[in-house]
């Protein structure tokens, strides 16, 4: 494979949302979304919410779990009544769902998620249950909303329409949440830190320019990720403490010098999990390293790193 002269391809690995850069004919608020030839279909609370327009999905649900429901529905465990409808264009919740509020569609969709696990489907994302509840939100302009059917008022905010283990979000293309934390020192030794789902994990970097080296981890998980950079102590210093991973959300670390780390991604977009090496694209870009005198594309992938998640799924309201 021959080297790519840009990063380019590494956030394209984690960004596949339609947009100015990757699907010049969107909207802001898109009504179809194309990935890997696969046309996705928004995940609305109301069939109006879809017809009427102007409404931010829930979700982006993929045509295999589609296929699910329209010609797998367990009727013998779940009873007859469908939780999702599905119509050519979308997938909305039913109207007996709705009419029980928040605790309705929470409760509806732990039992189909609870059913995939027992019975073996979407294994890639429920393999890794973790008994965690997400907040999921809804667009508050959504007629569920407006018809008075909101029956839950919920401490996650005021649009919060339904919490789901954590593990099953990626099935139907759920907006999830993170912290990422970067830690560094001026010292001959800097230190990184990174924090992912609240759990620490490690990134370090020593010396300074193309000598500087980088902690990866090999797993984690992906979400809108909020990112932080924080001051630690050199290597060298009474202070420091060397971080491990104490849980299974980190599988290992492996210290990488960055001209490497960079040549690898430039070599293969997924030499990384894909949300990793964006992460890590963005504090190279952040801190110098990635900058227009090497990176052809540069904007362009600032821009991709920094997304504006709410014109692709609701985001919670405070207040």
């Amino acid at each position: 494979m021959q080297p790519s002269n840009t990063l380019l391809p590494a956030v394209t690995a984690a960004d596949n949302a339609p947009g100015p850069y990757s699907h010049p004919d969107a909207t802001s608020h898109p009504k179809t979304w194309q990935e890997e030839d696969e046309e996705l279909y928004p995940l609305h609370l109301t069939l109006g919410d879809h017809e009427n327009g102007g409404i931010v999905p829930v979700g982006w649900v993929r045509p295999r779990v589609v296929d699910f429901l329209l010609n797998h529905w367990p009727a013998d465990v779940l009873g007859e009544q469908e939780i999702l409808e599905v119509t050519t264009e979308c997938v909305y919740f039913a109207e007996w769902v709705l009419q029980d509020g928040t605790e309705g569609m929470s409760r509806e969709i732990a039992r189909l998620a609870v059913f995939m696990r027992d019975n073996g489907y979407f294994t890639e994302c429920l393999e890794g249950w973790r008994n965690e509840l997400y907040a999921i939100y809804g667009d508050i302009n959504s007629s569920y909303f407006s018809s008075g059917r909101a029956k839950t008022t919920s401490i996650a905010g005021r649009n919060h329409v339904f919490s789901i283990e954590r593990a099953a979000a990626a099935i139907f293309g759920l907006a999830t949440f993170g912290v990422h934390m970067t830690g560094e020192s001026e010292q001959d030794s800097p230190m990184l830190s990174l924090v992912l789902n609240e759990v620490p994990v490690l990134v370090a970097y020593e010396g300074e320019g193309s000598t500087m080296k980088v902690w990866v981890p090999r797993r984690s998980a992906t979400k809108a990720t909020y990112i932080y950079d924080l001051k630690l102590p050199s290597q060298d210093s009474p202070d420091y403490v060397k971080l491990s991973p104490l849980d299974d959300e980190v599988e290992s670390f492996e210290l990488i010098p960055v001209l490497d780390l960079m040549e690898s991604l430039r070599n293969d977009a997924y030499a990384f999990k894909p949300n990793c090496g964006l992460i890590i694209i963005d504090f190279l870009i952040r801190h110098g390293f990635i900058h227009a005198e090497n990176e052809p594309n540069l904007i362009e992938m600032m821009n991709r790193c920094h997304r504006n998640l709410a014109e692709y799924v609701a985001m919670p309201l405070r207040g």
